[in-house]
Formats: structure tokens, sequence, C-alpha cells
């Protein structure tokens, strides 16, 4: 299904854009992350959520998303712009029992805890990290050289 791997890992400014607060794990720690995925073949920086853009900027065939946007107004119209350039979409089962929000709180926690201090301790507790944002875009690109 996929030559080479393209994970678009959403960009700090991006993720404020949308949620108004900075990520617990900033943007060039969580593009480390996936980049030492074995199979990764390349993470960008996610820095739209125009998904035209990003066919534009990396020329992918399938991409991947969670099953909980499915069927949504926004992925409908998605659906029939990718398939009118040839890119497939495919739904991952949605993780519910993988809570972002029990993750965030979990980290709040060890960093109370060791006394760390950053720029996200004033970050509302509250909310989830991931419903909404699209903190990892899986692209893929067959018969990359």
């Amino acid at each position: 299904m996929c030559d080479h791997l393209i994970v678009g890992v959403t960009t700090d400014e991006l993720v404020e854009q949308r949620k108004q607060k900075r990520p617990i794990i900033p943007f060039s720690e969580r593009v480390e992350i996936v980049q030492a995925i074995s199979f990764v073949g390349t993470a960008v920086a996610e820095d739209s959520f125009d998904k035209m853009l990003a066919w534009k900027r990396y020329r992918f065939d399938v991409t991947f998303k969670g099953s909980d946007w499915q069927g949504t107004d926004l992925w409908i119209q998605l659906e029939k712009d990718f398939a009118a350039v040839g890119v497939r979409v495919v739904y991952f089962p949605y993780t519910q029992d993988t809570s972002s929000t029990i993750i965030r709180e979990t980290l709040r926690m060890i960093r109370d805890d060791n006394d760390y201090s950053t720029e996200a301790d004033d970050a509302p507790a509250e909310g989830n990290v991931g419903d909404d944002e699209q903190t990892f875009e899986l692209l893929t690109k067959k018969n990359v050289a």
C-alpha cells in the first residue's frame, strides 16, 4: 500500500490556531519522534489545514485519516477532491480507548512531580489534544526513487 510514508506533523502554530493552546510536546520533539519510526520515510511540517495544498506539495496517492472523520461534510468533499487527482482515502479505526486528554494530564503530572517548568505551564488542562487537531497526517507516495 505504501512505498514511501510521508507523515505530516502539525506545527505548534497550527495547533494553537485550532486549540488556542500550545501542545505539551513541542513540534521539534514531535517531528523527531515521528522521523525515528522505522517505517516513516519522511516527516514534514503540516502548517496548513488545506489538504489539497498538502497534495500539491507532496503528490501523495493515498491519505490516511481516523474513522471519526469519515462521513463528515469536510471529508466527503475531500474524498471527491482527492478522487479527481487519483488519491485514495483510507480510514483507520477510531481509537476510542486512547484518550489524548488522559495522556496530556499524565504528562502534566509527570512534569509537575519533577518540577519541570515550560511555556506550557499556563496552558489550560482541559480539552483533548488530538480530537479535532490533525497532529499527524499520514500520506503515501508510490514508486519513490
